[in-house]
């Protein structure tokens, strides 16, 4: 095809040119200087700058402009647009590798000015090796220039698996003598086998830290940039382990030729990266890389922080130029975690990062403080022998303490200072109090809405606790007749001994003979009292992480109780709710603690019927209904010489007008309650209601089902 229609761009005003005599065709042009961000109007460039920043921040044109939001989009938009652009290193890649992304848009050469040169010259001779119909079919498809990318890399290692490795994909490239086989190979490509092209696409992410809580920079974030052939972040967040979910599934073959996916770490401790197929093509994986500290290029002496997937798509005849994924991590801070991976200490301005990624601190040290649940509560800030504390939140702890109470605190924000360069934090606002007064209710339910209960039998009943703040710890009295009770225990509720993912709480307490104190007193009669405490303490740290969430009320605990038998026919047991009892010589205040202090408390205890038996006025034939059946029930019992059907389940149920005799008005009253009233109201206890009789007769329950 020769380099007719090519077109060779200098931007460094002829400081370092190649000669393009030397390809026929060739046209050469300037269209500026410097790192080139736009589109030209031709159709193929191929062009250089052998420029650099010298003055602090330095860096190589690649590193400073193209590995950003803005020079990976244009650079990308050139890579499809048959436009690419060399640059030297200039120090960024001697002894370190300074580069924190990679991608196949644009390209460096190991050394200073001129040192592209070279590679210039191979791409221009590629492009003129190309047969016409080919570069046409290429250029037309936007794959001409990441073509390039796959035989100038290709050609640079011996095999399909070099390939996949590091070895073909370093941050700069040195001069390879790979010029003739790179000819060779665009000559022998044919418009039905062109390569395909990865597209990449980020399904999840983690890499999602905030600014001052999760890092602390003045400027920037964990997600450098996204395009589909380069996805970057930088590992600034806390956690040990970042995670992306990536898609290849948009890759495609101009020939609609099927695909296999192809995922390699390239760079990194594979020990650390972890790659994981999330579909059988293979063209969806999840990718988890722990915390990488510097590390040494295999194969180099070279040291990164740069951690590197590829991602090629194979299409039976050529693999695809490369797609990557990069996490960078900063040379300028040192990490500890522990054994369970969580973050232990930062110390910072221990190497250097470029400026605009990271600049140094004011301060030497955080280290981080955990509750009992493993939740992280806070850090100090170590600078120049002070300490100051901050909550997890990001912001100051004012009063109080990351190992007691926090009281108040303060906003932060972090700027670069103007005299030094570095980051600084400074206040904002005025302090503010962690939280308004909480309240909370704690009330005694029993776990059946009936409030009747027969003597002699077993009974539950829920300790509930609602509260607008997150609850860390319960003290609970209560009293109770001990003629109307013969035993009680209490336990932990299901939400109880299972909250912080099966731990349970610090602490759970019980007595159930705790000293009455002057509860007499306030029972305000001669009633004798017994009682019962319970302390519950969620968590000793006071971890927010560690509470209970009670805004909709959640269980506490549950008493049983199994009742006296009674001689009385009904007896009403109160159980209160009281702060009257000590235990183990400590009075017992019933309180609700949240975890930034303790709440403006309403309790509620219960009144329970315990009676002989339980019965619904007006069922008289024990059907769970009032109609016409009960009233012809009571008529038979009343006029029918039949013994059978003299055997009522519970006569007092029949007595509907609560007279104390069953007699012709009954079953008049009920008449005149279902057909006038409507639907059986009025009746004592009401319809539905399974209740004791509240007026002392002689009638009576024969069956204890007279509600069921």
């Amino acid at each position: 095809a020769d380099n007719a229609g090519d077109w060779y761009d200098n931007r460094d005003k002829n400081h370092a040119a190649i000669d393009h005599h030397r390809h026929p065709g060739l046209q050469a042009m300037s269209s500026g200087r410097g790192f080139q961000s736009v589109l030209t109007d031709r159709d193929v460039v191929v062009g250089n700058a052998s420029l650099a920043y010298t003055q602090d921040p330095w860096g190589s044109l690649v590193r400073v402009d193209g590995m950003n939001f803005f020079g990976a989009t244009a650079t990308y938009r050139q890579y499809t647009s048959n436009h690419a652009y060399w640059h030297p290193e200039h120090h960024d890649h001697d002894d370190k590798d300074h580069y924190h992304a990679m991608t196949p848009t644009v390209s460096s050469s190991q050394g200073s000015s001129a040192s592209e040169l070279d590679e210039v010259d191979k791409w221009l001779f590629t492009l003129a090796a190309f047969p016409s119909a080919v570069k046409e079919r290429l250029k037309e498809s936007g794959l001409l220039m990441p073509t390039l990318q796959m035989i100038f890399r290709r050609t640079r290692v011996a095999s399909d698996d070099e390939y996949l490795s590091g070895a073909a994909h370093p941050s700069v490239f040195d001069n390879a003598s790979n010029q003739a086989a790179m000819i060779a190979m665009a000559e022998a490509m044919r418009v039905e086998d062109l390569p395909p092209m990865v597209q990449l696409r980020v399904l999840e992410d983690t890499y999602r830290g905030r600014r001052g809580e999760d890092f602390f920079e003045s400027r920037g974030a964990e997600v450098l940039y996204n395009v589909p052939v380069s996805i970057a972040r930088i590992y600034r967040g806390r956690e040990r382990t970042k995670r992306l979910v990536v898609s290849a599934a948009e890759s495609y073959d101009p020939n609609e030729r099927p695909l296999t996916y192809h995922w390699r770490v390239l760079r990194g401790d594979p020990a650390a990266v972890r790659v994981t197929p999330r579909n059988e093509a293979g063209s969806e994986v999840e990718i988890e890389i722990d915390y990488h500290p510097e590390t040494t290029i295999p194969g180099s002496e070279r040291r990164t922080n740069l951690v590197v997937v590829g991602a090629f798509v194979h299409n039976g005849v050529y693999y695809s130029a490369p797609g990557f994924v990069t996490s960078f991590t900063l040379d300028n801070e040192e990490r500890d975690y522990d054994e369970l991976g969580r973050i232990r200490e930062i110390r910072y301005n221990t190497g250097y990062v470029h400026p605009v990624l990271s600049r140094p601190k004011t301060w030497e040290r955080d280290t981080f403080v955990y509750g009992r649940s493993r939740a992280l509560r806070g850090w100090t800030r170590h600078s120049g022998g002070e300490t100051h504390e901050f909550t997890a939140d990001g912001d100051l702890v004012v009063e109080g303490s990351l190992f007691g109470t926090i009281a108040s605190v303060q906003r932060v924000r972090y700027d670069r200072d103007s005299a030094t360069g570095m980051v600084k934090w400074s206040t904002v606002g005025s302090p503010t109090p962690v939280d308004e007064p909480a309240t909370a209710t704690l009330s005694i339910v029993a776990h059946d809405a009936t409030p009747c209960v027969e003597r002699g039998s077993e009974i539950a009943l829920d300790v509930r606790v609602s509260s607008d703040c997150a609850v860390n710890a319960v003290s609970l009295g209560l009293s109770f007749d001990p003629e109307l009770v013969d035993s009680i225990a209490i336990e932990p509720s299901d939400a109880v001994s299972t909250h912080r993912e099966g731990l349970g709480p610090d602490l759970w307490y019980v007595d159930l003979a705790p000293d009455v104190g002057d509860c007499l007193e306030q029972a305000g009669d001669e009633t004798a009292r017994a009682g019962a405490t319970v302390l519950m303490v969620s968590s000793f740290e006071s971890e927010e992480s560690d509470a209970l969430i009670a805004e909709d009320g959640v269980s506490l605990a549950t008493i049983h109780l199994t009742l006296a038998e009674i001689s009385e026919p009904f007896a009403s047991l109160e159980i209160d709710v009281v702060d009257c009892l000590v235990s183990d010589e400590d009075d017992i205040a019933t309180s609700v603690s949240c975890v930034r202090g303790e709440a403006v408390l309403e309790t509620g205890g219960v009144t329970i019927a315990v009676v002989d038996r339980c019965f619904e006025r007006g069922d008289c034939n024990a059907d769970r209904a009032r109609d016409i059946s009960d009233v012809i029930t009571t008529l038979l019992y009343l006029f029918s010489g039949d013994g059978e059907l003299r055997v009522l389940p519970c006569i007092d149920a029949c007595d509907t007008n609560d007279d104390g005799a069953l007699d012709i008005t009954d079953p008049l009253f009920q008449l005149r309650r279902l057909f006038d009233a409507g639907g059986g109201e009025g009746f004592e206890p009401g319809f539905g209601t399974c209740a004791p009789d509240l007026t002392e007769d002689a009638l009576g329950c024969k069956s204890a089902d007279a509600c069921h």
